[in-house]
């Protein structure tokens, strides 16, 4: 069929994908260390994203969202890294939150 991606035996690769279509797979589907999709079985997948980033010295913002997001809906997972002046860095997230609101949302 038009725009399958079949997978017999298998695929081990890095970097990102984009499938749109169906995938069949004849094998299990790992991501991340999770089964998503057993073998014989077709499923889909939501791939697009709306991501962000903005540097406020000395924070780096880096925000993902589902695909065409208001800035202001509470669907963002923003990470926080706190660049110091020696170099060293911590990070620190927030989920549910607005972009909009990323200089004033409270981090864990």
């Amino acid at each position: 069929m038009a725009g399958e991606l079949i997978v017999p035996n298998g695929i081990i690769a890095s970097g990102s994908f984009v499938i749109t279509g169906s995938l069949i797979s004849t094998q299990n589907i790992t991501v991340g260390g999770s089964s998503v999709i057993t073998s014989n079985e077709t499923g889909s997948f939501d791939t697009a994203r709306d991501r962000k980033h903005d540097f406020n010295d000395p924070y780096s913002y880096c925000g993902i969202a589902p695909a065409n997001s208001l800035t202001s809906a509470f669907v963002w997972d923003i990470t926080r890294i706190n660049v110091s002046p020696n170099g060293a860095t911590t990070k620190a997230s927030a989920s549910n939150a607005s972009w909009d609101d990323r200089y004033s949302t409270i981090y864990n």
